[in-house]
């Protein structure tokens, strides 16, 4: 799982509807893991679930970018202050939009 913190300016954790963390990427990483159920003991191979919604991938980290949605954490870009629903989403703009 990719660490996207470590912005400038993001050093209190991320914005969670008014609610600053002091290790956002720490907190946010529990919340996914704890909403995700492996199950793979079912004889159905690899698959995991979202606690959330029921919706169900073989890829965990494609699943856990979806259950992060469900949280409505905002993140929010350092340079130009557009806000993004996942960390992924966010390191993209970065990428393309504020190259140096």
């Amino acid at each position: 799982y990719t660490d996207y913190g470590g912005y400038e300016g993001m050093e209190g954790g991320y914005d969670n509807s008014g609610v600053v963390v002091q290790d956002g990427n720490k907190d946010l990483e529990s919340l996914v893991l704890e909403s995700l159920t492996n199950l793979s003991g079912s004889g159905r191979g690899t698959l995991w679930q979202c606690n959330h919604c029921g919706k169900e991938d073989k890829d965990k980290s494609m699943l856990k970018r979806h259950v992060e949605s469900h949280f409505h954490f905002k993140h929010s870009c350092p340079y130009c202050g557009k806000e993004y629903k996942s960390r992924p989403s966010l390191q993209c703009h970065i990428s393309t939009k504020h190259k140096e």
